[in-house]
């Protein structure tokens, strides 16, 4: 992509001789000049590379580096590369800072020495000082304020004085009058983030500090009079403490100001306790589509049987619970008062980190009576963050157990990370045929000692023929002198080319590294990590040979 680029820097796109000599219906000498068709859609294409160009991928880190140096060479290369570049330069911020720093140089002071640097106004604001910031502003999509790591070198550190976030909330006209996402972090954040919650507003994240509970509610008690078209709210919090007084004081001016007065289309709030009068506001939403909720599962119950939802449209139900079954209402019993149902996906958060046979079996065969084998398309059954995973009634999944579920044929994410499985390579192959566009698979690798797979590497071989879509897998299996099998060139030249790119194989056993690393290189020669689980013996050593001899 980048020597495309260079290519049009340097050439430009040009017309083969015959088209040269008619554009537009005008006929022009060959050689003269050359022009470029409408049809291209020369910015189209433009911002199209350049967007490619914003990020480069970190391979050690497994993330994107924000690169804004190659979008300000191009941006100074020509007319016709600046408004493009330009336009993805400002499209994102993570501060204020770029658009007050462009306001005139006798107005604005920078503060120097360590972060947080400071801006202040060194004298009074006339209307002609706004233009330059008006004029960038327009390009400016999202502000999300101190949440980006990468970012925060420069822009995460800055502190604005008082009378420069009364001169924000003082104007009249709307700040960033194309800004479509918000994201504020209490403190500095909320202290001028009320600036810009003016229409077209429409998604806005919250991160949140149990030390900034007044300022908080201050910013709640505006938001549906400043951004009444907001579609979405995300409330996140950091990982202090939280005393009752301060959620019920938080649930109290959540329910009667700003749930009140929105229709919102997706709801994100896990680490707070609704109330019951909030929950069921929340889900009487005309627009509500997606809901991430912390809950007990019963009382969700004893909510939706008191007002039944008619028409659901929720299509993502993700559930953190303490409680998921008290006798009479159980997990399962929340699917069946989501009906005529379309959940796209299901995913449930619970201390109770791992789920009996029974309770299992029941919340498996709700999915399969309630959900729509055409809409699912992800289940996920996570453990929250507890320091000791009891043993309990651990169920062991088998292909009986999961049985409900291959009807699913649009399933692209399964994860039970803490379940063990019992399958043969057999139950294997009817799994992974049922579920051809799987894209995420996870179960418990960590299981039991006693309880030795009998997944080999034929079973990884039907995931591979199978599943071409798979990137992720976390599942054992066992390759020792008594499960040995034995793959055909053919077998395994149909399977090979897959792009699986994470593998986690836990405590699988094998006897021959050199077997596993040929299978897996010629198989899986995509992959780019594989993780296992290293303990003082000789299969962790086997593992690392394996490792060293992947491509």
């Amino acid at each position: 992509m980048t020597a495309r680029v260079i290519e049009i820097i340097n050439g430009g796109l040009k017309f083969s001789s015959a088209a040269r000599s008619n554009v537009h219906g005008w006929s022009y000498p060959y050689k003269t000049v050359t022009f470029m068709h409408n049809c291209l859609s020369i910015p189209e294409i433009t911002s199209t590379i350049f967007g490619y160009l914003l990020y480069e991928y970190d391979a050690r880190e497994y993330k994107q580096i924000l690169q804004r140096r190659h979008l300000l060479a191009l941006l100074k290369t020509c007319r016709t590369f600046y408004h493009p570049a330009l336009a993805l330069l400002w499209s994102v911020l993570y501060s204020p800072a770029p658009l007050l720093l462009t306001m005139p140089e006798d107005l604005v002071e920078l503060g120097t020495g360590t972060p947080p640097l400071t801006i202040r106004f060194k004298r009074h604001v006339v209307h002609s000082d706004w233009n330059r910031f008006d004029f960038h502003a327009l390009f400016v999509k999202e502000l999300a304020e101190g949440f980006e790591e990468h970012d925060r070198a420069f822009t995460g550190y800055f502190l604005l004085f008082t009378e420069v976030c009364n001169e924000l909330r003082r104007r009249d006209s709307v700040l960033l009058p194309n800004l479509k996402t918000l994201k504020a972090t209490s403190g500095n954040g909320f202290a001028y983030a009320p600036a810009f919650l003016k229409p077209p507003l429409q998604h806005l994240h919250l991160y949140v500090h149990s030390n900034h509970i007044l300022s908080l509610i201050q910013f709640l008690i505006y938001l549906p009079r400043d951004a009444p078209f907001l579609k979405s709210l995300h409330m996140q919090q950091s990982r202090t403490p939280w005393h009752d007084d301060s959620i019920r004081l938080i649930n109290d001016n959540i329910h009667t100001t700003l749930l009140r007065d929105l229709n919102l289309e997706e709801f994100v709030c896990s680490w707070l306790p609704l109330t019951d009068d909030t929950t069921q506001h929340l889900l009487s939403m005309p627009a509500l589509r997606s809901m991430t909720i912390r809950k007990d599962a019963p009382t969700l119950v004893r909510i939706l049987h008191s007002q039944p939802m008619h028409t659901p449209q929720i299509t993502t139900l993700n559930i953190h619970c303490d409680v998921m079954n008290d006798g009479q209402n159980s997990l399962a019993s929340v699917l069946a008062l989501f009906l005529p149902s379309k959940l796209t996906t299901f995913r449930v958060t619970s201390k109770t980190t791992v789920y009996g046979t029974s309770e299992l079996s029941e919340l498996l065969r709700a999915v399969g009576t309630h959900c729509s084998p055409k809409l699912l398309t992800e289940i996920i059954l996570n453990r929250s963050e507890i320091e000791h995973d009891p043993v309990g009634d651990k169920a062991i999944v088998d292909l009986q157990m999961i049985q409900p579920l291959l009807p699913f044929s649009n399933l692209r994410k399964v994860c039970l990370p803490n379940q063990p499985f019992s399958l043969t390579d057999a139950e294997v192959k009817t799994l992974a045929m049922s579920w051809p566009h799987i894209e995420d698979f996870c179960f418990d690798n960590e299981g039991p000692a006693i309880l030795e797979p009998r997944t080999t590497l034929r079973g990884m071989l039907w995931f591979a023929i199978y599943c071409r879509e798979l990137q992720s897998l976390t599942f054992n299996f066992t390759d020792t002198a008594g499960n040995k099998v034995v793959l055909s060139q053919e077998e395994i030249d149909r399977a090979a080319g897959h792009r699986l790119r994470f593998l986690t194989v836990g405590h699988s056993l094998i006897d021959d590294p050199r077997t596993v690393s040929s299978f897996l290189n010629r198989v899986f020669s995509k992959l780019s990590v594989l993780e296992y689980t290293y303990g003082n013996d000789i299969n962790g050593e086997r593992w690392s040979e394996v490792q060293a001899q992947l491509h």
